[in-house]
C-alpha cells in the first residue's frame, strides 16, 4: 500500500511537471533545455547521492547505469522535442502508449502476470490513443505528425529504461541512483550543446524560474517513482503514476489555453486513466 501511495504522489509532481515543459519549450530549443534540466536536477539530488552513497558488490551494476544514462538522454531529447510540435494536452495521452509496452516488456523480462485486467486496460490506453489522434481517412488517426511520432518514440524508449531502473534499484539505494540518472545524460548531451550557447542563455534569461519549477516536479515524480518500485511491481506502479495524465490535460486547456478539441482530448484522457486504473491492479472484474 505504502509503494501505490508514493505512485500518487509521483502522479501529481509528473503532471505538473509536464505543463510547465510545454510552457517553456514552445519557444525554447529542446536540446539546450534537455542538458540545463538533467544538470540542474542532478545537483537536486547532490545530497542524496552523498547520504546514501554505497558501491555495489556487483560490477555489471555500473553498466546498468550507463545504459539507463544514455537511454535517459535519448528519452530527454526526443521527448522534449515532441512538445514543440504537440500540444500537452494532446502529447500526455498520447505518450501513455509506454504502458502498453512497459506491460509487454514487463511479463517477457521480469515474469510478470498477465490478467484480464492488464488486457482490458491495456486495450482502452489504446482506444483512448486512436480518439485522440483520430483524422477522417486516417483509420487509426495522425501518426506521420511529428510530433505525434517523437512522442511514440519518447514513449518506448522510456518504457525500456524503466525496467532498467526497476532492476538496478535491486543494487542501488534510490538518492544516490536519481543523481547518477540525472547527471550522466547531461554528460551525454554536453558536445551537442557546447556551440548553442545562444540558445542555453535564452532558457536562463527568459524560463529559468518555470525551469528550475520543472526540475523540482522531475526529481519529486523520479525519487517517488524509484521509491515505489522498492515496494510494488512495475506494471502496477506505471499505470498509478500515469494518472498524472488528467493533470497535464486539464492544466494545458486551462492554464495554456489549448482550446481545440476540447471534448476528444477529455474523453481521450479518461479513457487512458480508466485503462490505467485496470492496469494498476487496483479493481478487479
Amino acid at each position: 500500500m505504502l509503494g501505490l501511495l508514493f505512485a500518487v504522489l509521483s502522479a501529481f509532481s509528473k503532471g505538473f511537471e509536464k505543463i510547465l515543459h510545454r510552457y517553456v519549450l514552445v519557444k525554447e530549443d529542446s536540446l539546450s533545455y534537455a542538458f540545463i534540466w538533467h544538470l540542474l536536477a542532478s545537483l537536486f539530488f547532490l545530497p542524496f547521492f552523498i547520504i546514501e552513497f554505497n558501491i555495489p558488490k556487483e560490477s555489471f551494476a555500473w553498466g546498468l547505469v550507463l545504459i539507463s544514462a544514455v537511454l535517459w538522454a535519448i528519452v530527454a531529447y526526443t521527448g522534449f522535442r515532441a512538445y514543440s510540435h504537440l500540444q500537452v494536452s494532446l502529447k500526455e495521452p498520447i505518450g501513455k502508449s509506454k504502458m502498453l509496452f512497459v506491460l509487454l516488456l514487463s511479463v517477457i523480462f521480469l515474469k510478470e502476470a498477465i490478467t484480464t485486467e492488464k488486457v482490458l486496460g491495456t486495450i482502452l490506453i489504446f482506444a483512448g490513443i486512436v480518439t485522440l489522434t483520430y483524422k477522417k481517412g486516417k483509420r487509426f488517426g495522425d501518426f506521420g505528425n511529428r510530433g505525434v511520432q517523437l512522442t511514440l518514440l519518447s514513449a518506448f524508449l522510456m518504457s525500456v529504461v524503466l525496467l532498467v531502473d526497476k532492476y538496478a534499484t535491486n543494487f542501488f539505494n534510490p538518492g544516490m541512483y536519481s543523481f547518477m540518472v540525472y547527471f550522466l545524460p547531461s554528460v551525454v548531451l554536453f558536445p551537442f550543446v557546447v556551440k548553442r550557447k545562444t540558445e542555453i542563455r535564452s532558457i536562463v534569461r527568459n524560463k529559468l524560474g518555470a525551469t528550475i519549477a520543472t526540475v523540482f516536479l522531475g526529481a519529486a515524480y523520479y525519487y517517488l517513482l524509484l521509491r515505489a518500485f522498492k515496494l510494488a511491481e512495475a506494471s502496477a506502479v506505471v499505470p498509478i503514476v500515469e494518472l498524472g495524465t488528467l493533470i497535464a490535460v486539464f492544466g494545458g486547456i486551462k492554464f495554456l489555453k489549448e482550446r481545440e478539441q476540447i471534448p476528444k482530448k477529455i474523453i481521450a484522457a479518461v479513457i487512458v486513466v480508466i485503462g490505467a486504473v485496470l492496469l494498476s491492479g487496483v479493481f478487479r472484474i
